[in-house]
């Protein structure tokens, strides 16, 4: 159940959004239902002070996907993309990945935590 929020200085095309949940899906090993996507694009973003290049700022929050190691590989991939779809610099984007507590997590009026002891 990820959930990513993309923040970006540059205007996105209609369906970034769609390409962008299904790419990942793919990268993350995670069904498309359980995936929550956030895109803000034309914000006031700036870096170092300038704002005239495009910027990404990328926050992905999961559970049980997360960490040192597979941080790595989807950190390549996310920049691999959106430098391709976005052409932002891999140097002007930025992800932050946060692991979440199941527990701390509410979703069809109970907790995260709950639902995966029905698995």
């Amino acid at each position: 159940m990820p959930i990513v929020k993309l923040y970006t200085n540059h205007k996105v095309t209609e369906n970034f959004g769609k390409d962008f949940s299904a790419f990942l899906s793919t990268t993350l090993n995670k069904p498309s239902s359980g995936l929550f996507v956030i895109v803000k694009d034309q914000e006031a973003l700036t870096l170092g002070g300038e704002s005239d290049d495009r910027i990404v700022v990328l926050e992905l929050k999961a559970v049980g996907i997360l960490n040192n190691t597979s941080n790595i590989g989807f950190s390549r991939a996310i920049t691999e993309y959106l430098t391709q779809c976005i052409d932002v610099k891999p140097e002007r984007c930025i992800i932050d990945f946060v692991t979440l507590d199941p527990g701390f997590i509410g979703r069809q009026g109970t907790t995260v935590e709950e639902l995966l002891k029905k698995c």
